[in-house]
């Protein structure tokens, strides 16, 4: 299945891999794989980690929940 999405933490929750597109032309410009078992505990620090690592890539500072 494939989930587009501009929520971070909604791709965090449900996708086993997040692919962050680039501007025009868009081209993949980073994978990460999500390992963590669901449910997910989105407050843990490892899921954190890869909210900041993503939000990193797209640019824009992490930010509170």
């Amino acid at each position: 299945m494939l989930l587009i999405t501009h929520d971070v933490e909604e791709a965090i929750h449900i996708a086993n891999r997040i692919i962050v597109l680039s501007i025009r032309p868009t081209t993949i410009q980073a994978t990460f794989d999500v390992p963590f078992a669901h449910p997910r505990k989105l407050s843990s620090a490892p899921v954190q980690e890869l909210r900041t690592a993503i939000l990193r890539e797209l640019g824009v500072d992490s930010y509170s929940t």
